[in-house]
């Protein structure tokens, strides 16, 4: 019931170095900044906010308000860009590009605004989940867990025909072509 959901970021921290000249910038470690953001549609029961409820009373009990262990309930979460055009690739509704957040578990749960005016609308519920760390499903392995070997696959890009614009896609390609075409009237 996902609408909706943000693909994390990820930061290269770095500081000034000045050995003599410009001083210049150098990399000094990497960073995985913010929270995933995803909104889901919510049945009338509001069955999905009961299930990232009892998720987070995984992580603290109400009751006496004990933290729980990481391991118990942090899990991982994939999120996958599928292809939207099948131009001959066969990529229409295939992951092209994908991700596996770890250690994730549901930080906030957004409140629901009831009133008149929206009363035949959709309710939506607004998570934003807590991660480690990403890795990128098609090139990185992390530890004895290889994520490209996974069952996504990198898709070559088709090349057209010769000339300037034979490596651009075929929307960029036609724009060039009649740019070109502009050009010479």
């Amino acid at each position: 019931n996902c609408d909706s959901i943000a693909m994390p970021a990820h930061d290269l921290q770095s500081e000034e170095h000045l050995m003599y000249g410009v001083p210049s910038q150098i990399v000094t470690g990497h960073g995985f900044t913010g929270t995933i953001g995803a909104t889901f549609y919510a049945d009338k029961y509001l069955r999905e906010r009961h299930f990232f409820e009892a998720w987070q009373k995984m992580c603290v009990n109400m009751r006496d308000h004990r933290v729980g262990y990481i391991d118990d309930y942090a899990g991982s979460i994939n999120i996958y860009q599928l292809g939207s055009h099948d131009e001959g690739g066969g990529d229409r509704d295939v992951p092209t590009y994908g991700i596996r957040a770890t250690e994730c578990y549901p930080e906030t749960i957004s409140s629901i605004d009831y009133n008149y005016a929206n009363a035949s609308t959709l309710t939506k519920i607004t998570v934003g989940f807590q991660y480690k760390e990403w890795y990128n499903l098609t090139t990185d392995s992390v530890g004895s867990v290889d994520f490209g070997a996974s069952s996504q696959t990198v898709h070559q890009v088709k090349r057209g025909a010769a000339g300037p614009f034979g490596f651009l896609p075929p929307d960029l390609r036609r724009t060039g072509r009649e740019l070109v075409n502009n050009a010479k009237n």
